[in-house]
């Protein structure tokens, strides 16, 4: 088994679990046998899974071979506040005195952002694309310098995480998103700071308003 193989059945089993906690068929206490047996794994394979998303802060170990679900946005109305919170929050952390980016980090996210664009998308994609779009907007909640800001947006990131790892809206928004961060950061090189605030109020708006398919 090649390490690229290995690599896709630990995405696999990492996307199966969120998904059924998020659709309802997992509770919030599991258990490595219980799981063993619903997806036909191994115990290694299915360790190294929960311990990923224990990292990820979506599980944490219970006593002996227990795991629990930390919380997390399970409807559609703390979705909208979610969205709500943030549109509060984020704009505003661009308009903050001194804001700055740091050169290293628009160019990283840059050439993630083109690769995605590139990439074909398969359903184990919904897990880096996650990953790269709560990274570039605690990057922009950083600019601001404020660590009280960028330590409630990490705690909405960790709610939303689960959730949005089962990906329902296809790979056109993926591109959209992808496009609209990519604006996003060239109005902020530009220094047009207000402008992107506008541009990032915009995006969240689109986003908390998309519909998840039933």
């Amino acid at each position: 088994v090649t390490a690229g193989q290995q690599q896709g059945e630990v995405d696999k089993l990492f996307l199966a679990i969120a998904k059924d906690r998020r659709r309802g068929h997992l509770s919030a206490q599991i258990w490595e046998t219980s799981l063993m047996r619903r997806y036909r794994v191994c115990r290694a394979l299915l360790q190294r899974v929960l311990a990923l998303l224990a990292d990820a802060a979506v599980v944490e170990r219970l006593p002996g071979r227990g795991w629990a679900f930390l919380p997390t946005f399970e409807d559609a109305v703390a979705r909208r506040e979610s969205y709500n919170w943030r549109m509060l929050i984020e704009p505003g952390a661009l308009l903050e005195p001194g804001y700055r980016l740091q050169p290293a980090w628009i160019a990283d996210m840059r050439k993630r952002h083109e690769h995605a664009l590139r990439a074909a998308w398969r359903e184990t994609s919904s897990l880096a694309f996650y990953e790269m779009n709560a990274a570039f907007h605690e990057g922009l909640a950083a600019g601001a310098g404020n660590r009280f800001l960028l330590i409630a947006l990490q705690q909405q990131n960790r709610l939303r995480r689960i959730s949005n790892y089962d990906w329902m809206f296809g790979h056109e928004r993926v591109l959209v998103n992808t496009r609209e961060h990519l604006e996003i950061l060239d109005r902020i090189e530009a220094n047009e700071l207000t402008l992107a605030a506008a541009l990032l109020r915009r995006h969240l708006i689109r986003a908390r308003d998309l519909r998840r398919p039933d």
